[in-house]
């Protein structure tokens, strides 16, 4: 018989979540993160994102994130999770969020 023990709680990961603008192609506005150690779910941590267009009014009436609450967040490329590699792709990063 196969072991009973769920995959989710024999792992370590990270489940993430975006939020975008609305605009096609859509801009992220919001990274949410939430670490899970042993099946203990971590403590959630989320960053908004100033996009370079403005958020639709589909988008907001679904994640309910404005204009102006994103208005003095960092954008994408100065967000205190996101680094340019010398290659010039985009990577999270943040010496806070062990796993």
């Amino acid at each position: 018989m196969a072991d009973p023990t769920p995959l989710w709680t024999a792992s370590d990961y990270a489940v993430v979540d975006v939020e975008g603008n609305g605009q096609q192609p859509p801009d992220l506005v919001e990274i949410s993160i939430v670490p899970i150690q042993n099946g203990t779910i971590g403590q959630p941590k989320n960053w908004l994102v100033r996009p370079p267009r403005p958020i639709t009014a589909m988008a907001r009436h679904f994640h309910r994130i404005t204009d102006d609450e994103v208005a003095d967040a960092p954008t994408a490329v100065r967000s205190p999770i996101a680094s340019r590699e010398p290659d010039d792709g985009l990577y999270l990063q943040d010496p806070q969020i062990t796993l």
